[in-house]
């Protein structure tokens, strides 16, 4: 269990790092995960990250790419809901739990199946 946490959080990491690669500091402002959280939400609110937020569509697949060359099914909805989430606007952190994160994946899980 331990392990698979693991490589989560390494999986997690590269695609955190991707996305201010692939969309770039003039695009994607960097952002310290240990900023006050009023700093995190005007972070998020900037017209910048609101814009990026707008164009994850067409950015997603070059973050993915980057973050790891063979990925499974599971491993694009997890870095879709993450990076979704932490451009959210609507989310106030930028540190997304494990539980949040079960909850997105179980949904989108019934979404595909349906």
């Amino acid at each position: 269990m331990n392990k698979h946490r693991s490589r989560r959080g390494t999986f997690a990491s590269r695609v955190r790092e991707s996305m201010f690669v692939v969309y770039g500091t003039d695009q994607l402002p960097l952002i310290n995960s240990q900023a006050p959280s009023d700093e995190i939400t005007n972070w998020k609110k900037s017209n910048k990250v609101l814009a990026c937020y707008n164009k994850l569509s067409t950015y997603m697949e070059r973050i993915l790419q980057r973050a790891k060359q063979q990925r499974s099914q599971p491993q694009v909805v997890f870095a879709k809901i993450l990076v979704k989430a932490l451009l959210n606007p609507k989310i106030s952190q930028i540190k997304i739990s494990e539980n949040f994160m079960k909850k997105k994946i179980e949904r989108y899980s019934v979404k595909i199946a349906n």
